[in-house]
């Protein structure tokens, strides 16, 4: 990874960029290479699983709640990898060979969003909310994706369903590990 890191930063900067510039753009690429190599790892296991759509309709919908309300993020590259294989491909396989009754669906899906409307957004130490106005833009955007996601939900057949609850119940829980952090924080 480094090699790919320094060829990029190599083709990418001139002599004319500043150091805070470049300093910038090395981050950047880091970044991207990370969460590349993460997305690469955890999807390659979602095939090996073959359970690959399932867990991508899971991973969209806590990808779109992720933008707007935030929630816990682990301290260690491999200890997000672990967890993310754990919550998406391995969950999805135990999903598709497993079907949840409906009324458990709806009460995970439910409270899921319960959660999710009540609490969100957490602020984290990588994703701070500024103020209150930046707190009633995230909300007003959560409020619209969640009844995108909802509706969708409506028209999904049951099988599908329960992968989109596994994306709501996956963010309401980073939710919970985070307000529960920051109390642990406070004291």
């Amino acid at each position: 990874m480094k090699t790919l890191e320094t060829m990029l930063f190599n083709a990418l900067t001139t002599s004319a960029h500043s150091k805070l510039d470049q300093a910038k753009l090395r981050f950047g690429i880091r970044l991207i290479i990370s969460n590349v190599s993460k997305i690469i790892i955890v999807y390659t296991v979602a095939a090996l699983l073959d359970c690959f759509v399932p867990m991508f309709i899971a991973h969209v919908v806590f990808f779109l709640l992720r933008q707007v309300s935030f929630g816990y993020h682990f301290g260690n590259e491999w200890t997000c990898i672990l967890w993310s294989i754990i919550a998406f491909p391995i969950t999805s396989y135990i999903l598709t060979t497993y079907v949840l009754p409906s009324i458990t669906l709806y009460f995970i899906g439910l409270l899921s969003i319960l959660l999710i409307m009540l609490k969100s957004p957490v602020g984290t130490e990588k994703h701070r909310i500024i103020n209150e106005q930046h707190r009633q833009y995230l909300r007003r955007k959560l409020f619209f994706r969640i009844i995108f996601i909802g509706i969708t939900f409506i028209f999904s057949s049951h099988f599908f369903q329960q992968f989109i609850v596994l994306g709501l119940f996956i963010q309401s829980s980073v939710l919970v590990i985070q307000l529960l952090k920051r109390k642990e924080d406070v004291r």
